[in-house]
């Protein structure tokens, strides 16, 4: 079997202080990063690089940038090119630890359904295999926040499973009903990384008011629902929002006041997929 050439792009969740290759230091450098094909100029990044391994690493936050400032989704903004020349790509994963081509990574992101595909009905969730887990369900508004400038608050719901990480996200223009809080949480029940859909053995909220009429909706589906922290949660929608508006000025509102609601969910999910898939 032909071994693959080594990476010259590896995308992480932040510049690493040794190489994954070699071991040796990485070292901070300006370089000129553009994606092929879209006719967009490169774009001058600080990136970091492995002189021994003749090896670029960069973080992945920044994929969401220079992919939105190319025109293309993430998961389509391959191959790059950096100062001129253009590089094998992989993507480090953790948990575990583990470095994917940049095509495959890019097809198993595609194969996961995105916002437009209907959330499970709940007799699929039931017939999905339960885990003995306890996963988290979040909400609230994200301030200065306009959709195609419909008017109302927007609001931005994660559920995170029992490690913390995101299952997914959703967005609303208004407060989410009942009813679309049960839809996220079926939605959550496919794997953000395709590695296995399940439902969980119960989640839990912290509103009172919510517990009662939230379980009677998701009964059906086999999941409990009962009043508890969601720290970890909250936990990933702050984090999600300030890196959300550290990439786009969300101190300079209204945020996406030029999007349609469905480019805005796509923007959320796709977010959320790049978390799980780090994990943040």
């Amino acid at each position: 079997m032909e071994t693959p050439p080594p990476p010259g792009l590896i995308w992480t969740d932040a510049f690493p202080e040794t190489c994954a290759l070699t071991g040796g230091p990485v070292e901070e450098r300006e370089a000129l990063i553009e994606c092929v094909g879209t006719g967009e100029p490169p774009e001058e990044i600080l990136l970091g690089y492995s002189p021994e391994a003749a090896c670029w690493y960069a973080p992945l936050n920044l994929l969401m940038e220079v992919s939105e400032d190319a025109g293309v989704s993430p998961i389509d903004a391959g191959p790059f090119r950096i100062d001129g020349a253009e590089q094998q790509t992989e993507v480090m994963l953790t948990d575990p630890v583990r470095r994917m081509p940049w095509d495959a990574f890019a097809a198993a992101m595609r194969a996961i359904p995105g916002p437009h595909t209907p959330a499970p009905t709940f007799r699929e969730v039931r017939a999905l295999p339960a885990c003995d887990e306890t996963w988290e369900l979040a909400f609230e508004e994200a301030e200065g926040m306009r959709i195609d400038e419909t008017p109302g608050p927007v609001y931005v719901a994660v559920v995170a499973d029992a490690d913390g990480k995101p299952r997914t996200a959703d967005v609303r223009v208004g407060r989410f009903t009942v009813s679309d809080l049960a839809e996220v949480v079926r939605k959550a029940t496919r794997h953000p990384q395709g590695l296995g859909d399940a439902r969980p053995r119960e989640v839990r909220v912290d509103d009172p008011a919510l517990v009662s009429k939230l379980e009677k909706l998701l009964k059906p589906a086999g999941i409990r629902v009962r009043r508890g922290e969601t720290l970890g949660a909250y936990a990933l929608l702050d984090e999600m929002l300030d890196e959300v508006g550290a990439g786009a000025g969300f101190d300079l509102p209204p945020l996406f006041a030029d999007d349609s609601d469905d480019d805005v969910r796509a923007y959320f999910d796709a977010a959320a997929r790049f978390y799980a898939a780090r994990p943040w």
